[in-house]
């Protein structure tokens, strides 16, 4: 679970977040450096 006092970090940050608006829920998954490489882009990856 995501934790209020985190450091803020612009851009791709290793992971992707997961957000259930109805349950005020957001969980976090590592995401694979070669699936990050193919589908993000522009200001995504720093």
């Amino acid at each position: 679970m995501y934790e209020a006092n985190m450091v803020k970090v612009g851009g791709y940050a290793n992971r992707l977040a997961w957000v259930d608006l109805a349950n005020k829920k957001v969980d976090y998954q590592e995401l694979d450096e070669d699936i990050a490489r193919k589908y993000l882009g522009g200001r995504g990856r720093v």
